[in-house]
């Protein structure tokens, strides 16, 4: 499975991270099945600041993904609506396990130079990975990118 970038709103970001905000909305998703999200924080942040696992993508008419998801979606029903005005297709990515980056990465470590505008597929996991999940001490390339960003 492949995970994603996604650029969330700084109010959702932390809706995310302290586990209240469990949907995720949005207009299309991927046709490749996705395990997790890297989630680039928007302005004034501007970084990759952290990852949550996938658990299921609710699709449907956008009253019924309303249904089966407004406890978690963290919006109310008038933003809801205005965001999905027009359109015959809904979808909310089920959101678990969020973890928030001790050290935010910047976007050229995705391989991007700007925010993706719906989502960008990134496929070397385990670079990406925060100290705490994977020991980098044998990596050169994690190695010069820590250095750099010291710098």
């Amino acid at each position: 499975m492949k995970d994603i970038v996604l650029a969330v709103n700084p109010k959702w970001c932390e809706m995310i991270f302290s586990g209240e905000k469990t949907f995720e909305y949005r207009k299309s998703v991927p046709v490749s099945p996705i395990g997790g999200i890297y989630i680039y924080e928007t302005a004034p942040v501007s970084k990759v600041v952290g990852r949550v696992l996938v658990d299921g993508i609710v699709s449907g008419t956008p009253s019924e993904v309303w249904k089966a998801t407004k406890r978690g979606g963290c919006v109310d029903k008038d933003f809801y609506d205005e965001y999905y005005r027009r359109r015959s297709k809904a979808y909310a990515y089920r959101l678990k396990d969020p973890q928030h980056f001790e050290r935010p990465l910047d976007l050229s470590f995705f391989g991007l130079s700007s925010p993706p505008q719906n989502f960008a597929y990134f496929d070397n996991v385990v670079k990406a990975l925060p100290k705490e999940w994977y020991d980098p001490s044998e990596d050169e390339e994690w190695l010069s990118y820590l250095k750099d960003e010291k710098e």
